[in-house]
């Protein structure tokens, strides 16, 4: 994380981005570098606290005239995105890792990260872990999508 000397730094948000950053660290470990990009991302927003409070705003306005993004888009990460789509990928990102989370605990997604490191392939591993297929959590993901758009809630 480059720091200039010249320049003052809110503490605070320092601290968020070296968990943010320290999460990828350990999930690439943890998954023999082999975590999908969605996920991965995911957990950093989730373990670095207070979301950023633009990607709610930028999710919806996606979902206004698509549906979600397949997770198969998220998987390399999001540089070959185009510019406009990216703060909507790290919401729905940030979207699908806590259904995850919150439903399936985190004890699962670290059972994934190591199915992931044993060698087993992204669909097995996810399968394994959290007991539904990949095509299928995303199919619910849309549906997903389409219910926290609709609510009041501020974060995905």
């Amino acid at each position: 994380i480059p720091l200039s000397q010249n320049r003052k730094y809110n503490k605070s948000d320092l601290a968020n981005a070296l968990r943010h950053e320290y999460t990828h660290a350990v999930i690439a470990e943890m998954s023999d570098y082999r975590c999908p990009a969605w996920i991965d991302e995911g957990l950093a927003q989730l373990i670095e606290g207070q979301p950023n409070s633009l990607l709610g705003p930028a999710l919806r306005k996606w979902l206004d005239d698509n549906e979600a993004m397949p997770l198969e888009w998220l998987n390399n990460g999001f540089t070959l995105l185009n510019d406009s789509m990216v703060p909507a990928a790290y919401a729905e990102s940030l979207l699908a890792t806590r259904h995850l989370v919150n439903s399936q605990g985190f004890t699962k997604v670290v059972e994934y990260l190591n199915n992931l490191n044993s060698g087993m392939s992204e669909n097995n591993a996810f399968a394994n872990a959290f007991r539904k297929s990949l095509p299928q959590f995303d199919e619910d993901l849309k549906d997903l999508a389409t219910r926290w758009a609709r609510s009041n809630q501020i974060t995905p």
